[in-house]
């Protein structure tokens, strides 16, 4: 009796990486949008509070712009194989989860 276990395929750092580019973009869309959203439902009253809200989502932004830098640099770098210091997608995306879902608590207060 013969078993044919699947073989599954090395991972292509390339389409990780074009994965967590995708993944930057979706989490800057959705703070462009929560930004908006929250200026047009924003009364003149909490101009203050919108302020601080408008920079701290400004800061969120930017830190999604250094990191898809930093995942565009290391794609040119790659080489064709995994390192040991290798881009860890899963904790790269539960990051970018729990950064949004903490800018989303923040607007609803």
């Amino acid at each position: 009796m013969t078993l044919h276990m699947p073989v599954t395929p090395p991972p292509d750092p390339r389409r990780e990486a074009a994965e967590a580019l995708e993944l930057f973009d979706l989490a800057s869309t959705i703070l462009r949008r929560l930004l908006e959203e929250i200026r047009a439902e924003t009364p003149a009253e909490s101009a203050k509070e919108l302020a601080t809200y408008t920079k701290d989502v400004s800061q969120a932004l930017k830190l999604l712009v250094t990191e898809r830098q930093n995942v565009e640099k290391l794609a040119r770098e790659q080489s064709g194989g995994l390192c040991a210091g290798a881009l860890d997608l899963g904790a790269a995306r539960d990051e970018i989860g729990r950064r949004l879902a903490r800018l989303r608590h923040a607007g609803d207060d």
